[in-house]
């Protein structure tokens, strides 16, 4: 894959860490941190698998480039445009650490 130019992250997203938080005996709350804005670039791999309205594939639907971001994991989510993905894996550039890709699935509207 070709490392692309500055002018190409053209998306303006926000990476928050997410954790689910026990509420009582058997409720759960997400939890989002403080974001991190960043500039990137979305690009659609694949589609998303649904029945009916729900979404049954698990798989990554989405390539999210931006500059080299230690601070993101896959405990982290990412907002774009309305969209909110879930990051499955990380990758590094080789060599010097100019690009971060996140492979991510969409989970939905924000």
């Amino acid at each position: 894959m070709r490392e692309p130019t500055a002018g190409q992250l053209r998306t303006r997203i926000a990476i928050k860490p997410w954790q689910d938080q026990a509420q009582g005996f058997a409720d759960v709350a997400v939890v989002d941190g403080p974001p991190l804005y960043r500039w990137a670039s979305v690009i659609p791999v694949s589609s998303a698998t649904y029945w009916g309205s729900r979404q049954i594939d698990t798989g990554v639907t989405h390539l999210i480039v931006l500059r080299h971001c230690e601070q993101v994991s896959s405990r982290h989510v990412v907002e774009a445009e309305g969209l909110r993905y879930r990051v499955m894996r990380l990758k590094g550039s080789v060599g010097a650490k100019r690009w971060t890709w996140l492979e991510c699935e969409l989970l939905g509207s924000a």
